[in-house]
């Protein structure tokens, strides 16, 4: 119930941190020999850093225990692929 109200602004807070952070999961990913395939992105949040690593070629499977925050991770993957 914590991030219930939280949600729709975790974004708003995060999303300087995902960027810096996403550039060097990607890099650790590849230094240790994941070129690509199947990611789980668990606690994904919003979905934010799920649809970065999307974008480098990996194929995510994002999971978080709050709906709220599945609910804006959802939102954002349709806009990516529409």
């Amino acid at each position: 119930d914590a991030y219930t109200s939280f949600a729709a602004v975790y974004d708003t807070f995060m999303d300087n941190i995902h960027m810096k952070n996403g550039k060097a999961i990607g890099e650790l990913l590849k230094e240790y020999g994941v070129q690509d395939g199947l990611v789980l992105d668990l606690g994904c949040g919003t979905g934010t850093m799920t649809e970065l690593l999307a974008a480098d070629g990996y194929d995510m499977i994002g999971v978080d225990n709050s709906e709220e925050m599945l609910e804006i991770a959802r939102e954002k993957a349709d806009q990516v692929r529409t």
